[in-house]
């Protein structure tokens, strides 16, 4: 009886780390909180607390993203595994 033919692969890589940059507002305006994500290839997506909310326009007809977010705190966050 023949030998069965056996074929080894090698084992795939781990993923690599997420890479990039995150930037939450958290604030008491109507929108609430912005939050932004970016990685390494320069793509960014992000949300918003409150979609629905209709924030007031400054002067000149611009969306008046202070008034939207309001008073708060900001958190910046590097998602380098080494945090270099």
């Amino acid at each position: 009886m023949p030998a069965a033919a056996v074929t080894l692969r090698p084992a795939a890589p781990p993923p690599l780390p997420q890479l990039g940059a995150q930037v939450t507002f958290k604030g008491d305006g109507p929108i609430g909180s912005i939050m932004a994500m970016s990685d390494t290839r320069g793509q960014v997506k992000g949300k918003v607390g409150n979609a629905e909310a209709d924030p007031p326009l400054r002067p000149d007809g611009k969306l008046n993203v202070g008034a939207a977010v309001g008073q708060g705190a900001w958190v910046a966050r590097d998602n380098r595994p080494d945090g270099s």
